[in-house]
């Protein structure tokens, strides 16, 4: 068994709007495609989401336990390669710390850790080492920092880039109709209503 504990990290975002992205990852999939970056098409499941890589890659995220302060997700990633007979299964749990903070001026600050847990055994991490020659520990830790910056980096862009922001929005509740459904109504609006608050902070 590897762990890995990440250090403690200053988000330089708004936690609500930080919150919301991680709540809506497939959201936070179409702003990064919106920019023109190829990143893996996110998909809702029962207990979390799962994100595919054409048909080559296929990695899925339970969340486990979700509180305010907290949040695990157990990962389950499948990849076929073509030196491989069978898909190379891998399993991860993520464990991210969250605490909302006061700065020097009385703005709020995020604070967040991340921690890592993964199996060193068996034909898949063996191979995936091999052709990286990375270790287990190193692969963990990127895991976890890709993880930590693919909500973070576009939660700050929102708040710093308002005509892009907005212009974004709108697709992005048009190709996901489930945000946009009676159900969730009230939590779009408080979502397009944060968004013009950070807009106007910035202004």
């Amino acid at each position: 068994m590897v762990f890995r504990r990440g250090p403690l990290e200053i988000l330089p975002c708004k936690p609500e709007l930080l919150k919301w992205l991680v709540d809506h990852p497939q959201a936070a999939a179409e702003f990064w495609q919106h920019l023109g970056l190829e990143v893996s098409d996110v998909e809702l499941i029962e207990d979390g989401y799962l994100c595919r890589e054409g048909t080559r890659a296929l990695v899925k995220f339970h969340v486990v336990l979700d509180t305010p302060d907290m949040r695990v997700l157990y990962c389950v990633g499948e990849l076929k390669h073509l030196l491989w007979p069978q898909p190379l299964r891998a399993e991860l749990v993520v464990v991210q710390r969250y605490k909302v903070t006061r700065g020097p001026e009385g703005s709020r600050i995020l604070l967040q850790q991340l921690e890592g847990f993964a199996s060193a055994k068996g034909p898949t991490v063996k191979f995936a080492m091999k052709l990286g020659k990375q270790t287990a520990q190193r692969v963990v830790d990127q895991s976890m920092q890709e993880m930590s910056i693919y909500f973070a980096a576009i939660c700050r862009l929102i708040e710093l880039r308002p005509g892009w922001s907005i212009e974004a929005a709108p697709s992005i509740q048009e190709k996901h109709p489930h945000i946009r459904s009676e159900e969730h109504t009230s939590e779009l609006q408080s979502h397009s209503d944060l968004v013009c608050r950070l807009l106007l902070e910035k202004k």
